[in-house]
């Protein structure tokens, strides 16, 4: 692999396993993935990660070739570890409800994970060791409801490569998110609306990613939640029928005009 990093999000099978979740998850931080980087969980939903926790241990499932030949390697003969560290990491750091089951399928994928650390070499293993130990202390710790920070351990060039990522983070932050505490009541119903028909014409994903380009400092979220308020939009975030039909009455006159 390019770039690996002795954290629970540093290899190629994280990666992917992670990407499976943010679409479960509906996560809207970094568009770019960098391996080994620290997700921003101020885009971490924990009612989405409560509703879709079954799903996620559910896609977290090996294929059948994986587990007829690698059993032993996975959580409960089925399960990828590194999904399932994955998932630990984000229920600790929101304050999630987790059973005793999910917390021995969670200790499951560390001594698995610590079992395949053994061929690392150098600074590396160090750090993977670090980790996995670090992860089962704070698993340990975890009480339901309670957040706790996973701390995570980084290669070296890992490291600057973090540092870098916060900063960036940091710097977003100073810039100013647009939220409806500096946005009027005309402004936040206007960008509501324009991302609502945006999602009529060309759906969810096509919409929300050209929202990004001309508004990127401007919550989706809030927007929807906006439209939710006032009756809008349903519990899922979709336009009502009486929303459609005014937006379109709308853009038929706009057009005869």
């Amino acid at each position: 692999m390019a770039s690996y990093s002795p954290n629970i999000f540093g290899s190629n099978a994280s990666m992917q396993a992670w990407l499976r979740i943010t679409e479960i998850i509906d996560y809207k931080g970094d568009s770019v993935t960098i391996s080994g980087t620290r997700p921003d969980l101020d885009y971490v939903s924990k009612s989405k990660l409560r509703k879709n926790k079954r799903k996620m241990i559910d896609d977290m499932e090996a294929t059948k070739a994986v587990i007829r030949n690698y059993a032993d390697q996975l959580v409960q003969g089925k399960y990828l570890p590194e999904g399932i560290l994955i998932i630990g990491f984000l229920l600790i750091s929101k304050g999630v409800f987790m059973s005793t089951e999910l917390r021995d399928m969670i200790l499951s994928a560390i001594q698995i994970e610590r079992d395949k650390a053994s061929s690392l070499k150098g600074y590396n293993k160090s750090q993977r060791n670090k980790q996995l130990n670090h992860f089962q202390n704070v698993l340990e710790e975890y009480q339901n409801g309670s957040p706790l920070t996973v701390k995570l351990y980084h290669s070296k060039s890992g490291t600057k490569r973090a540092k870098e990522t916060d900063k960036k983070r940091r710097k977003n932050r100073r810039a100013g998110t647009v939220t409806d505490k500096k946005m009027s009541d005309a402004d936040t119903r206007f960008f509501a609306e324009t991302f609502m028909i945006m999602r009529i014409i060309h759906g969810v994903k096509i919409a929300t990613e050209k929202f990004k380009i001309f508004a990127p400092r401007i919550p989706t979220p809030k927007l929807i939640q906006y439209l939710q308020n006032d009756g809008q939009a349903d519990e899922k975030g979709r336009p009502t029928k009486w929303f459609k039909s005014e937006m379109i009455g709308k853009l038929r006159d706009f057009k005869n005009a």
